[in-house]
């Protein structure tokens, strides 16, 4: 028995675009869920933009934070550039803009000043990247694959 693939490099290219479009929304997702939340700056200041691209730091802290730290968590919806079909993407870059995200990262010393205001663990981005990050990646494959209408409408 033989399978006839046509148009295979138009579904591969198409699946591709959508596992990144999908994964980069679902880990931006993440990261605004298990990062540092105080006055929901750092959290809306998540992007994912197709390509491999620069994210500039252009949102600065707010001039007066306010003396608590909001409670719950509002996440809103992650930005990310939406795959256009019949283009080619090889990746998504996910940033935040803010200036200060290094430190709200735990990527340099100085989120952590003891007394209790911590709204993540500390190294919370790293620990993310060590272990959610893959399984979140391999559940967004796999959903993709299957319900994703732009792979399956035109390719089944």
């Amino acid at each position: 028995m033989t399978t006839k693939l046509k148009n295979l490099r138009k579904y591969v290219e198409t699946a591709k675009g959508c596992i990144l479009e999908n994964a980069t929304y679902k880990v931006i997702h993440d990261l605004k869920e298990q990062g540092p939340y105080w006055s929901g700056t750092f959290e809306r200041s998540w992007v994912g933009v197709a390509g491999n691209v620069s994210i500039p730091m252009i949102i600065a802290p707010p001039a007066e934070p306010p003396p608590v730290a909001r409670t719950p968590k509002l996440i809103t919806p992650p930005s990310v550039t939406r795959y256009q079909t019949g283009t080619s993407v090889s990746n998504y870059t996910i940033g935040n803009q803010t200036t200060y995200r290094a430190v709200a990262q735990d990527l340099v010393v100085g989120r952590i000043k003891g007394g209790g205001n911590e709204t993540a663990g500390w190294d919370w981005y790293r620990g993310y990247l060590s272990s959610f990050f893959r399984s979140t990646l391999q559940a967004t494959v796999t959903s993709v694959l299957k319900a994703d209408p732009r792979v399956t409408k035109n390719f089944s």
